[in-house]
């Protein structure tokens, strides 16, 4: 305080005054350079895209990327849940089901025997593998699958003892579906894991890799095609033209533009041909690498700012760069999905 002819002048309650009245202008300021931000598109689903792409729809239909993730039924479930057990390294799994329901008799994460209900599906050929909720929110991939061409149960580590509390086992960390496995197999994922609770609250636009997992969130393309000449994909944060984050044209010699984002603003990488519009947008899943952030880049981010590559060398790839098996589920799912074909044609079914 400083007193001056009588009158005094209050420093500290005047500065709080100016600093709250700064405060206030500044959030203002923001709050208006958020509201005149471009929208980000949503995803509206594939049930969406079949309005318009009915043929495309029809090719995906039934294609192993609509069955990368499905729910239990007698239509997705192939594997024979039929009372049948499979004993591997003195553990016996039993296989059943009741009133539509699947499950599995296994040892859980403290070494005693559970039964656990299926609720998940990855897959279809060549073999199919199953999905467990271990607790509220956290899904593991069991590694006891069903061999479609040999019509059997078999382990995917045969020579491996893997206990309860060892980070392979079937309920560990390396098995744990949020984390290595869904951003793959579903459309628009968010892991959501708290690194306080150790939980996950995970969530996706839909499970199975939909229409948008390749060609990027469409709300701003069906604006596009509802409004025609009027519509503005400056209103839109990364789309182009016709309101994808990704322009995955038809036809050889054609080209196409490969939108990107790097630190939350928009990157134009210029006319690529189709060939590495697709390797880039392909190999965030049909690749070895390491992702940089979540695992889940927004479709049309370039390749090689979301993951690093895992280069040619020893103990990673045969000589004529086929994929080692190795332990991680990634390796092993990798290489599966390398040995099929491109997903975008239905899977014959007996």
């Amino acid at each position: 305080m400083i007193v001056r002819s009588g009158f005094y002048f209050d420093v500290s309650r005047t500065f709080r005054t100016v600093l709250l009245v700064a405060i206030a202008i500044a959030f203002c300021l923001t709050a208006q350079a958020h509201a005149d931000e471009p929208s980000r598109p949503e995803y509206v689903g594939s049930e969406t895209c079949a309005a318009c792409h009915t043929d495309a729809v029809d090719d995906w239909q039934g294609s192993h990327h609509d069955l990368a993730w499905t729910l239990p039924s007698a239509e997705t479930v192939v594997g024979q849940f039929d009372g049948r057990a499979f004993t591997h390294q003195g553990k016996t799994y039993r296989f059943t089901t009741r009133d539509g329901q699947y499950f599995i008799d296994t040892d859980d994460a403290n070494g005693g025997m559970q039964r656990y209900e299926i609720i998940g599906v990855a897959g279809i050929e060549p073999l199919q593998q199953y999905i467990i909720e271990t607790e509220p929110g956290r899904l593991q991939s069991f590694d006891v699958v069903w061999d479609v061409d040999g019509q059997r149960w078999f382990h995917l580590y045969p020579d491996q003892v893997l206990a309860p509390g060892d980070g392979m086992h079937w309920t560990g960390p390396y098995k744990n579906w949020n984390a290595r496995c869904a951003a793959c197999h579903a459309t628009g994922f968010e892991k959501n894991f708290s690194a306080q609770t150790k939980q996950y609250q995970s969530r996706q636009a839909e499970i199975g890799v939909g229409c948008e997992a390749c060609h990027g969130p469409a709300q701003a393309h069906v604006e596009w095609a509802s409004t025609g000449t009027s519509f503005k994909s400056a209103d839109w944060h990364g789309v182009n033209e016709i309101g994808l984050t990704i322009n995955l044209t038809r036809g050889r010699g054609t080209e196409a533009e490969l939108l990107g984002y790097l630190a939350n603003t928009e990157q134009r990488l210029g006319p690529l041909n189709d060939a590495e519009t697709q390797i880039q947008q392909c190999a965030g899943c049909h690749a070895r690498r390491e992702a940089f952030d979540d695992g889940n880049p927004a479709p049309g981010t370039p390749f090689h700012d979301a993951y690093r590559l895992s280069n040619l060398r020893e103990g990673l790839y045969h000589a004529d760069g086929q994929i080692l098996t190795g332990h991680s589920c990634s390796q092993r799912c990798t290489q599966m999905m390398l040995s099929a074909p491109i997903a975008t044609t239905p899977i014959p079914r007996s």
